[in-house]
């Protein structure tokens, strides 16, 4: 690998470690922008009406940046592999995967403020309600969110709103896709909802007030990082890239659509 290789990862790497913990773009890949095309999008393209109900509409994504965006896809995709995986793996074999759990859902019930605010945002106060209730059982009888007592045996679900679903609630448009060094895919809207995610981080909040606590914070924050990559992130993304004929349209198309799919809930 050449200079310009390590040069670019000693950048992204500072970027990364210096992002915060809790926003959307933290868990790796907040996804994307689109359109979504429909048949009266296309003059010559007819539907009988009684084929409206099983119709689908193609999602349309934006990508007017893909030079710069397959670039970093490939810088990242490298990344992943030569530095993530390795310390992934040491991870793994020093924790074991219910251990992993657990600190998975410390950090989940910690960034609580953020699905709270956004779901208030949205006015989806029944969400909000559940939202705050499991913050409640599991920051007491989850002992700080190590476990999550809510889920198991009161089936509150959880309800992961973040700002940039709220910018796009109320009718702003997603903005062209992009690929941000190490966090993966995201749109020009989530990047101004993660501003939004990370002013509600806790975490934040515990190093302005107490200095002293600012190694804490760095600290959780490379733990947090580490411990989703290897939890859930490093299989999803490996799914995603075994077998793709284009790794980078792959991996566009599945967290485009998922994206939409959670803009819908």
């Amino acid at each position: 690998m050449n200079r310009t290789f390590w040069t670019s990862a000693v950048l992204i790497c500072f970027l990364f470690l210096t992002a915060s913990p809790n926003s959307a773009h933290a868990q790796f890949f907040s996804i994307g922008t689109t359109e979504v095309a429909t048949p009266e999008d296309d003059d010559d393209f007819q539907l009988d009406e009684d084929d409206w109900d099983a119709y689908e509409p193609v999602i349309v994504i934006k990508d007017p940046y893909e030079g710069f965006n397959r670039w970093m896809f490939k810088v990242n995709d490298k990344i992943y592999r030569y530095i993530f995986n390795p310390i992934s793996d040491v991870y793994d074999f020093i924790l074991p995967n219910r251990v992993q759990e657990c600190v998975d859902d410390f950090f989940k019930n910690a960034k609580t403020p953020v699905p709270l605010v956004n779901n208030l945002l949205q006015g989806k106060f029944t969400q909000a309600a559940t939202v705050g209730g499991r913050f409640l059982v599991n920051s007491t009888v989850g002992i700080s969110g190590l476990f999550d007592p809510a889920e198991y045996y009161l089936k509150w679900s959880e309800y992961d709103e973040d700002f940039g679903q709220t910018l796009g609630y109320y009718g702003m448009g997603s903005g062209p896709y992009l690929i941000l060094p190490l966090l993966g895919p995201s749109s020009g809207r989530d990047v101004l909802g993660w501003i939004g995610d990370y002013a509600l981080n806790p975490f934040l909040w515990l190093g302005i007030f107490d200095v002293e606590k600012e190694e804490v914070f760095t600290g959780l924050s490379y733990l947090r990082r580490v411990n989703a990559y290897t939890y859930r992130q490093r299989d999803d993304y490996e799914t995603v890239m075994v077998g793709a004929i284009d790794p980078y349209i792959a991996l566009q198309n599945f967290y485009v659509q998922i994206r939409e799919a959670k803009s819908k809930e």
